[in-house]
């Protein structure tokens, strides 16, 4: 996100924050880019929040997966 911000300051592009998000939405990668195909984030701040609950919500996912399938092989 930074990257685009700083190109658009140094090329002196004058784009609404809604298309930078766009254009950063669509660069993202593929499980982030779905998560985002029908949500309105009108600006980088909100996108920024989005991606950072995302990615805190795919870390728990991922630690109660790990936590479950490790109690699962000691059982047996």
């Amino acid at each position: 996100m930074i990257r685009f911000k700083n190109a658009r300051s140094r090329y002196y592009v004058s784009l609404p924050e809604g298309e930078v998000v766009q254009i950063t939405t669509t660069s993202l990668g593929f499980y982030m880019h779905q998560k985002f195909l029908n949500v309105h984030i009108p600006d980088l701040a909100h996108l920024a929040e989005r991606v950072r609950q995302i990615e805190i919500l795919q870390k728990e996912k991922k630690g109660m997966f790990n936590k479950c399938t490790n109690d699962c092989v000691k059982d047996c």
